[in-house]
């Protein structure tokens, strides 16, 4: 099992390339219609999609599970999600640092985006 990310490992996956973009169109896959985001292993890139996000700690769980993909490829989805959210909750200056470093900002549920 993977440990906590913590702020050396985000500057690591940050000196290894690993880049985060929104897409803000509504993403659909044939099995899971309310995808948030997606880690691609072939090109070192999250894309997070902001208008199936509904609320800024669902933003920050969706970067940080996110990022437990970039980390170890290994973890599985139900132990991704739990990482995720225990970091956000127990550390949250981690991914406050990641929004900084990436330059990251949740700008309102899917109601509120034009």
């Amino acid at each position: 099992m993977t440990g906590i990310i913590n702020i050396d490992d985000v500057i690591g996956l940050y000196e290894d390339n690993v880049k985060i973009r929104e897409n803000n169109k509504k993403q659909t896959w044939k099995y899971d219609s309310r995808r948030k985001g997606i880690y691609y292993s072939d090109v070192n890139r999250v894309i997070l999609y902001t208008k199936n996000i509904r609320s800024k700690q669902d933003y920050d769980n969706t970067i940080m599970h996110e990022l437990y993909h970039a980390h170890d490829l290994r973890v599985n989805e139900q132990v991704t999600e739990e990482l995720a959210i225990y970091t956000n909750k127990v550390y949250p200056e981690v991914i406050e640092f990641v929004k900084e470093l990436y330059q990251l900002e949740y700008l309102g549920d899917e109601n509120e985006r034009s």
